[in-house]
């Protein structure tokens, strides 16, 4: 999800509520794809909101972060928590081998991904002890 630098602080939360997500890219007006930053409902409620700035004229550029954060799309998992966790960021955005925008992950992703995955070890964990119980012989 983006939008260029001059797009208003509304514009971004009315975009960030209608996906659901609390990020929004930011690239550059008549650059293509160029990414020049990002801007979070954090950043909305810090640095627009609390010192007062009108959502309707301050725009995604006066309160984006520009240095983004990128990772490899082929980077493990691992690799993500650290590098969110040596930045100081919730977020990252993925690139391509070309090192073109493929994505953005978040820590919500992970965890989600995550839990789905510790659910499915909770799963193999109560069917042994359903079948040991049940007196039955498994096989490893």
């Amino acid at each position: 999800i983006r939008l260029t630098r001059s797009a208003t602080l509304q514009d971004a939360a009315i975009l960030m509520r209608d996906r659901h997500v609390g990020a929004v890219l930011v690239t550059e007006e008549g650059v293509g794809e160029r990414l020049v930053g990002i801007v979070t409902d954090r950043d909305i409620a810090i640095h627009a909101a609390a010192e007062g700035r009108s959502p309707v004229s301050c725009t995604v550029g006066d309160v984006m972060t520009p240095a983004v954060v990128t990772v490899p799309r082929n980077a493990r998992v691992s690799e993500a928590l650290e590098l969110m966790r040596k930045q100081g960021v919730r977020r990252l955005v993925v690139v391509d081998e070309a090192g073109g925008l493929a994505g953005v992950i978040s820590l919500d992703d992970i965890v989600e991904a995550m839990s789905a995955d510790f659910a499915a070890v909770g799963g193999v964990l109560r069917s042994g002890l359903t079948r040991e119980m049940a007196g039955t012989q498994g096989t490893v």
